[in-house]
This record gives structure tokens, C-alpha cells and sequence, in this order.
């Protein structure tokens, strides 16, 4: 759909939401209104690369006409944060170029937010596989956390009984009480029979 029907439709979908548009509206209805993706409509909302003027234009209006409002996050009504400390294994801050990198981002990022930054490398035992959680936070209770590829049960759990806002970069709470991000590179072509 694209131009005068999709205009009409959106026109038809203002109208009937009416003054509860800015209460229900979706991402969905957005896109349907706009006549674009529900990602394209996310790329926009969230100020991202990859959506074309005019389709960054449609959707604003779109938006503005549904009188959409963001649903206030957990990060928007978090308490405010002043500084953070990143775990990682001390190997990874001398040797690994993803943690480096990822660090370098980190670090970039807090200072941009105007966050103390503090970096606690866990130091591990001779056979490279766990961490004493007895060693980590040694300055003192952190205000928050992120645990860079660190993600053994026993880190985690020391992280938990803290109690601050805490993440998991590049590795995951299989009981889920920590949030995770993860970054996969692929740095050969995938085999697929046939090919």
C-alpha cells in the first residue's frame, strides 16, 4: 500500500482511535499506519540508522497523529546511576581484542553519561575456569555492575546477593536474574549442504 490509500488509512485509523490513540497505540499500528515494518518503525522511535528521510518523516507523523507515547522503560524510571563497575577476567583486558574493544566501548559510553567507572579484573585459577567470588568487588559494594563475559554461578550469584542493577556482557544467568547482551560474529561463511 502507498500513497493516497495508505494516507486514507491512516487517516481511518486516527479517526477511530480517536483521543485513546496515544493510550493503546502499537508499534503494529504505527507500521500499519505508515505502511512500513514494525523494525523500521522501532529504527525510527529509537533514532537509528538504516530508514530512508521520507520513511523517517511518515512514521513521525504517523506518531504524531496517533499521539503515540513511549511506555516509561525500567531505564527511564531506574534510580540514577553515578558510577559502575565492569568485571572481567584479567586475561581479557590484557590479550582478548573483542573484550578490549567491548571495554573500550564501555568505558566510552560511562564517561559519556558522566559515570565513575570502575574496572575490577577477577583473577582466575591456574587452570583457566573459575573465579573465587570471594576477589571481586574488593573496593566495596559496587553501585552497579556489568559482568563482562563472566557468567559462571558462582559470579553470578555473589552478583545477585549485592542487589544493584547489574548485566551481563557477552554471557547469560541461566535462571535468568541477571539481564544478558550478546554479540555473535561470524568470521567464516556458514557450510550449508548443497552450496
Amino acid at each position: 500500500m502507498s500513497g493516497p490509500r495508505q494516507m486514507q488509512a491512516a487517516d481511518e485509523m486516527i479517526k477511530g482511535k480517536g483521543r485513546k490513540a496515544a493510550q493503546s497505540a502499537t508499534l503494529h499500528d504505527i507500521a500499519a499506519a505508515s505502511g512500513v515494518s514494525i523494525s523500521t518503525v522501532s529504527k525510527v522511535l529509537n533514532e537509528r540508522v538504516g530508514v530512508s528521510p521520507n520513511n523517517r518523516a511518515r512514521v513521525m507523523q504517523v506518531v504524531e497523529d496517533l499521539g503515540y507515547r513511549r511506555p516509561e522503560s525500567k531505564l527511564r524510571s531506574a534510580p540514577d546511576i553515578s558510577s559502575v563497575t565492569i568485571v572481567t577476567f584479567d586475561r581479557y583486558a590484557a590479550n582478548d581484542h573483542y573484550y578490549v574493544d567491548t571495554m573500550r566501548g564501555l568505558t566510552d559510553e560511562a564517561r559519556q553519561l558522566g559515570w565513575d567507572l570502575v574496572l575490577d579484573l577477577a583473577h582466575i585459577n591456574e587452570g583457566y575456569t573459575r573465579v573465587d567470588p570471594k576477589t571481586l568487588f574488593r573496593r566495596g559494594k559496587p553501585e552497579s555492575v556489568i559482568l563482562l563475559g563472566l557468567d559462571q554461578p558462582a559470579v553470578i550469584q555473589a552478583t545477585v546477593e549485592i542487589g544493584c542493577p547489574a548485566v551481563i556482557v557477552h554471557g547469560m544467568d541461566p535462571l535468568m536474574r541477571l539481564s544478558s547482551v550478546s554479540r555473535i560474529i561470524i568470521t567464516a561463511p556458514i557450510w550449508r549442504p548443497g552450496i
